[in-house]
């Protein structure tokens, strides 16, 4: 049975149930309106598509009220990831456009404001299951990155603690302000309270073919896992993993994006509330894949 010898992971929703941007934006104290507001003036969506979102909240049990700036996040996520909560029985934000969007958002924000996010609001509501795949996956020898297209500040601050340290990191660059001049965040400078968002980011290099490439490089990609919840990286980083022969996991995607994952024979998980114990499982044995994974009548 062929080893894994390294696991790509995807961090937001895997390693925690809602996106690190969203998170951040719970720290902001501005009034939500602000943000739809700019929103409906550029152009990025329609009062039409405002209303149904707060329709398809209500569908769900869940609040319809602006009442931070979290919500109109929210509502950002949603309009890329569900169709029904635009009105339009479509999504209407492209992956380029939520990142361009978020980072945007959460202009002003400090490393402290962040690293308390992580800390305070993040770290207590990690995956069941979390800490305990990366621990025994670093006693085992496996090879961590974690990837993600979310707040890279916040990102790089959890993976290197000391439960949650991997061995590389594939996030968004965010541009920050230091004493007066703008430059691409550097790792280190998580700890600097003076240094503050600008709500930009910068043109970089697609983080997938790098992530895959790497790995390529380290071990065949036969040797490799991934785990994502999203639909988006089917293409590029999923797909590409599992042809070579390695392990591809969806995890608990959104039930809109099934058919994408059962087009390109992923499997995912699915059963009860969101764990990665199962995933642990699959890594050691791939078979179990059949077990714990809507495997779309595939044999593993």
């Amino acid at each position: 049975m062929t080893e894994t010898k390294a696991v790509l992971w995807d961090v937001d929703k895997v390693w925690y149930p809602d996106t690190s941007t969203n998170y951040a934006a719970m720290a902001i104290k501005a009034c939500p309106y602000t943000h739809i507001d700019e929103g409906l003036e550029q152009g990025w969506f329609l009062q039409s598509n405002v209303d149904a979102w707060r329709q398809y909240r209500i569908s769900k049990g869940k609040d319809p009220i602006f009442s931070s700036v979290f919500n109109v996040a929210e509502m950002y996520t949603d309009f890329f990831k569900e169709p029904d909560s635009t009105g339009e029985g479509r999504t209407i934000f492209t992956k380029a456009q939520i990142i361009e969007r978020k980072q945007r958002m959460l202009k002003g924000l400090t490393m402290s404001d962040l690293r308390s996010a992580a800390q305070d609001v993040i770290f207590p509501n990690l995956t069941p299951g979390l800490k305990e795949a990366v621990a025994d996956f670093r006693e085992n020898g496996i090879y961590q990155s974690a990837f993600s297209d979310g707040m890279g500040p916040i990102i790089y601050f959890l993976s290197s603690m000391p439960e949650l340290r991997v061995d590389h990191v594939y996030a968004t660059p965010a541009v920050v302000n230091t004493n007066g001049r703008e430059a691409v965040f550097e790792p280190e400078w998580i700890g600097h309270d003076n240094i503050v968002l600008t709500g930009k980011t910068t043109t970089a290099p697609n983080k997938n073919p790098l992530a895959i490439s790497h790995l390529s490089e380290k071990y065949h990609l036969e040797n490799v896992a991934a785990i994502d919840d999203s639909a988006a990286n089917i293409e590029e980083q999923l797909s590409v993993i599992q042809q070579a022969g390695g392990i591809a996991i969806g995890f608990y995607p959104v039930k809109a994006e099934y058919s994408k994952f059962e087009a390109a024979e992923v499997p995912i998980l699915y059963k009860g509330s969101p764990s990665l114990h199962a995933f642990v499982e699959i890594i050691h044995d791939r078979r179990k894949i059949n077990e714990h994974c809507n495997t779309w009548d595939r044999k593993f």
